[in-house]
């Protein structure tokens, strides 16, 4: 019997700097299914092909490989909307790579792709914590820092893409070196990759601290999970480096909202799933900090967390989100 692809979901796919998730979603950006493997840095793009088709693709359960004919991604790194094209991507080392022809030509379905923080806030805006949001925008903590925009109920890029990326707006000028090259950039103080290493440094510096201890449980290795570990342990130098990230985070969002005068910001991301408190620790500052005279309430953590990115992909693949 020929088995029928039917459109019953939309295989919504968020590839980011150390994980991939995977979600089938329905019409009203329910989660049927959903899964999140690690993601690696391979030699050439086509071993991390061989990978997604043959580790990743396959989590999908047999009885639901044929209710999906859509897939949207949303990709961490600066993507060309009219070649399709990531041309950088420094938290997965891809440079100049058409992801969607490359999967298109081993799947054999139709694929949108999108960055992940654009991807985040859309789902955000569609089905989460900035629903009723004419204007707002989106700030995103993972192994790197992301954001999108939303202007007039539209998704706003910019010119060539770029806008929207809070992470690499320099906050320090000759400041620490960011993986993208430059220097200073938000991202080197406030991802999940530099909470990691300014962790690292400060542990060699205090004995007294618990995260060498802690890290026994992330592979030996001082990551921002360790850092949440030691949070919830009251170690000291942790809520340091949560407070100092959260503080700098808070005056980019509010020099952000300053520009854009948003109804709501939205924060989420796996280092916001892991210590929530960062979106207090923010919204705190940024009262004192933003110039508006309404503060209160603009500051939202994610509805729809680790699913934000699977199910904003999935909606823009559906063509029900308004881009321009």
């Amino acid at each position: 019997m020929e088995n029928i692809i039917n459109d019953q979901f939309v295989l919504g796919i968020d590839i980011g700097g150390s994980k991939i998730r995977l979600g089938l979603v329905d019409v009203n950006g329910e989660v049927a299914w959903s899964i999140t493997k690690p993601n690696f840095n391979f030699e050439t793009i086509s071993e991390w092909i061989e990978y997604f088709k043959n580790e990743i693709m396959n989590q999908i359960p047999p009885k639901l490989i044929y209710s999906y004919s859509k897939i949207g991604i949303g990709a961490a790194g600066w993507i060309d909307q009219t070649t399709h094209i990531i041309i950088h991507s420094p938290n997965t080392n891809w440079t100049n790579i058409n992801l969607k022809m490359l999967l298109e030509n081993e799947l054999n379905i139709p694929i949108t792709i999108i960055n992940d923080c654009t991807a985040a806030v859309i789902g955000e805006h569609t089905y989460g914590a900035i629903i009723k949001c004419t204007n707002a925008l989106g700030i995103f903590i993972g192994t790197g820092v992301g954001g999108g925009l939303i202007l007039n109920n539209c998704i706003y890029e910019g010119s060539d893409g770029f806008a929207g990326e809070i992470g690499h707006t320099i906050i320090i000028e000759n400041g620490k070196l960011c993986e993208c090259g430059r220097r200073g950039c938000l991202e080197a103080y406030s991802g999940g990759k530099a909470m990691g290493k300014i962790a690292e440094i400060l542990a060699l510096k205090d004995k007294h601290t618990s995260l060498i201890k802690f890290s026994a449980n992330t592979n030996n290795v001082i990551s921002a999970e360790t850092v949440s570990m030691a949070f919830y342990n009251n170690d000291k130098v942790a809520i340091k480096i949560v407070k100092d990230t959260s503080s700098k985070l808070a005056t980019a969002i509010s020099n952000f909202s300053n520009i854009f005068d948003p109804d709501g910001i939205v924060i989420g991301g796996g280092v916001i799933d892991g210590i929530p408190e960062i979106v207090q620790y923010i919204e705190d500052s940024y009262k004192n900090k933003s110039i508006t005279k309404k503060p209160e309430g603009k500051i939202r953590k994610s509805k729809l967390g680790k699913d934000m990115v699977v199910i904003g992909a999935a909606t823009v693949a559906r063509r029900s989100f308004k881009t321009k």
